[in-house]
């Protein structure tokens, strides 16, 4: 039937040939439509959390090509995943507001993974998605959500504890890389041009982070301008800048009166700049954290200047990197309240102080997880549920729809695990804009009692080799030394062992609630007791024995580390040891001597070592 259609002759008056010809044409796609089976468009907008909404949906596409149109709700990132069938040469492109294949966001060809994505900043507006289907080829399906800008920070960074990396790119591909658009770098980094060339492909963005002229000499705030459009000008593959850090306490400070006047104008003058019309000014804002049972003072905008500052910001549309970093607390509901207390009431005060201000924020968390500077400082806590919780709010709670996007700062002070939970949390709740809790685990640690010895040896088994070779001791701020975050008297405690020539001294516990077959990781701090006392400061390598029965350790996985303090006593030397076990059973022994072995000491007979923070938690598989 339908090679007769085909073969109609078109004679006659120009009417005849005219309806026809339009038989034609109708008749083929009656026949166009039959052959591409059904297709199925969800076109109205859904919020998936306060991170995501899904802006269109389509199955099942063979049409050679068809558009679909859907309305960004404002500037911002989109996310796009489609999979597709590919038969021989066949491919599927697809392009956004384009029939061009040459600019396909999207290419299905084989050899490539079935299910494809890609991120692009788009304006607010109308918008469609181009589909290309060759030699048979059809697209099953087709997702555009509208997603926050996704921030990682930063590349080429650490980490300070050297064994917990590298987190170079073969690391990043793998575990961040898809699950965000954006990348902090120091412009003084040296970036591959392939590199460069490859994320601006994708559409994402490349931001230089900046010092702030003056934040230490208030003489230099007036070279701001200079100094931030000489960093864009040295390096035209950035898309910004990220500046560290505004802070409403300056303006309490006579000498600095006017530094906020200055920074204004900076900021005023590089978007009035023709040649910086494409580039984002970002400011990383903080405020003075009181202890969490405190009641919070003030926000940056309940400061007249530093109020202007960030209004500026807003009228030219740039971006506030509002920093929240939340050490972990002794109790699920003390965590949950300080959540209220330091994260929903500011940022509702945010909104009624400066309304419209959550279209340009960047709520950014503290991602520090080891020495010299954690927020894990409480080891009956899981650190990776407590991150969960964090952003799991700013999913949720309506004190933040509408908020532009996260970030965590910063990888030189995290593990590796650590940043593969970052990239899992960000495509959790950034991407697939999912509600609920990615943890199953608690936030409470039931593995080890007394982890950092505040109730004296209970929960221990302790033998000493001779009489008061081994004791509960405290130091003032130890705590601290060892980076905890805000600590207060958190880490003041710990076991004290004099090592003997008569043998090893020795405490252990039985580890408990473990999943058989599951992955864990044991940290601990070390420190010579002397040296602290005395405030010395000698760095070496302490020598003990740890060992986990019933459990089999992963010696690449584990690893000691001797690092330095920062504060509050700067350069006194301490050992984070840290290791990787899988369980066999639904307990183990640790057991933890000051010999190197059973026959041999490995250190300095009678030199005093002291214990704490001996954390067991779940480790995230790779």
């Amino acid at each position: 039937m339908m090679n007769k259609i085909l073969q109609v002759p078109i004679r006659g008056n120009s009417e005849c040939q005219c309806r026809k010809f339009l038989f034609v044409l109708l008749t083929l796609a009656f026949f166009s439509l039959l052959s591409c089976g059904t297709v199925e468009i969800t076109k109205e907008s859904r919020v998936l959390n306060n991170f995501v909404t899904e802006l269109l949906g389509v199955t099942g596409i063979s049409k050679p090509y068809a558009e679909y149109a859907f309305s960004n709700p404002g500037d911002g990132w989109i996310f796009i995943s489609s999979t597709a069938d590919i038969m021989g040469s066949g491919r599927v492109t697809l392009a956004l507001d384009s029939v061009s294949v040459e600019e396909a966001v999207i290419v299905h060809e084989a050899g490539k993974e079935r299910t494809q994505e890609a991120m692009r900043f788009l304006s607010s507006g109308e918008h469609k998605v181009g589909v290309l289907c060759e030699k048979g080829t059809s697209l099953k399906s087709l997702t555009v959500r509208a997603i926050p800008e996704i921030i990682y920070c930063r590349y080429g960074y650490g980490p300070v504890v050297r064994e917990c990396g590298p987190f170079d790119l073969k690391f990043l591909e793998k575990h961040v890389l898809g699950n965000v658009n954006a990348i902090v770098v120091r412009p003084s980094t040296h970036l591959p041009d392939s590199l460069k060339k490859l994320w601006k492909r994708q559409g994402k963005k490349w931001i230089g982070g900046c010092s702030l002229p003056g934040l230490r000499e208030p003489s230099e705030a007036p070279g701001a301008h200079g100094y931030w459009t000489e960093c864009l000008h040295k390096n035209p593959y950035l898309d910004g800048v990220i500046v560290d850090e505004f802070g409403p306490d300056i303006e309490e400070k006579p000498d600095y009166q006017d530094q906020y006047a200055h920074w204004t104008e900076a900021v005023e003058k590089i978007y009035a700049a023709e040649e910086f019309r494409d580039k984002i000014f970002y400011a990383y804002v903080y405020r003075v954290n009181p202890p969490p049972s405190s009641t919070p003072r003030y926000l940056m905008s309940d400061r007249k200047q530093s109020r202007s500052f960030i209004q500026t910001l807003m009228d030219c549309n740039y971006r506030i990197s509002w920093e929240r970093y939340f050490p972990e607390l002794s109790t699920e509901e003390a965590a949950r309240d300080s959540l209220v207390l330091w994260m929903k009431h500011p940022m509702l005060n945010w909104r009624k102080a400066q309304p419209g201000v959550e279209k340009h924020m960047i709520l950014c968390f503290g991602l520090f997880s080891t020495p010299p500077a954690s927020m894990n400082k409480n080891p009956d806590v899981n650190y990776k549920t407590w991150m969960d919780m964090q952003l799991n709010m700013a999913a949720n709670d309506a004190a933040f729809s509408d908020i532009y996007g996260c970030m965590w700062w910063t990888s030189g002070y995290a593990d590796e695990e650590t940043i593969r939970w970052e990239g899992k949390l960000f495509r959790h709740y950034c991407i697939e804009g999912k509600t609920e809790m990615l943890s199953k685990d608690p936030y409470m640690l039931t593995h080890i009692e007394n982890p950092d010895f505040d109730n004296g040896t209970k929960g221990w088994t302790i033998m000493p080799v001779e009489a008061g070779s081994i004791e509960v001791k405290s130091y003032k701020d130890y705590g601290k030394l060892q980076g905890r975050y805000y600590a207060t008297i958190e880490g003041d405690n710990f076991l004290w062992m004099r090592r003997s020539s008569k043998g090893s001294n020795i405490f252990s516990q039985q580890i408990m609630d473990l999943d058989p077959g599951r992955l864990y990781s044991l940290k601990m701090f070390t420190a010579d007791y002397r040296d602290l006392i005395e405030e010395k400061s000698n760095e070496h390598r302490h020598v003990i024995n740890i060992q986990i029965e019933d459990a089999e350790v992963d010696a690449d996985k584990s690893f000691q580390h001797v690092f330095s303090s920062r504060s509050p006593r700067s350069g006194f030397w301490m050992n984070y040891h840290w290791l990787v076990f899988r369980a066999e059973d639904n307990t183990a022994r640790l057991i933890i001597s000051d010999w190197a072995g059973k026959e041999n000491p490995g250190g300095p007979i009678s030199q005093e070592l002291v214990y704490n923070f001996i954390e067991i938690q779940p480790y995230l598989e790779d």
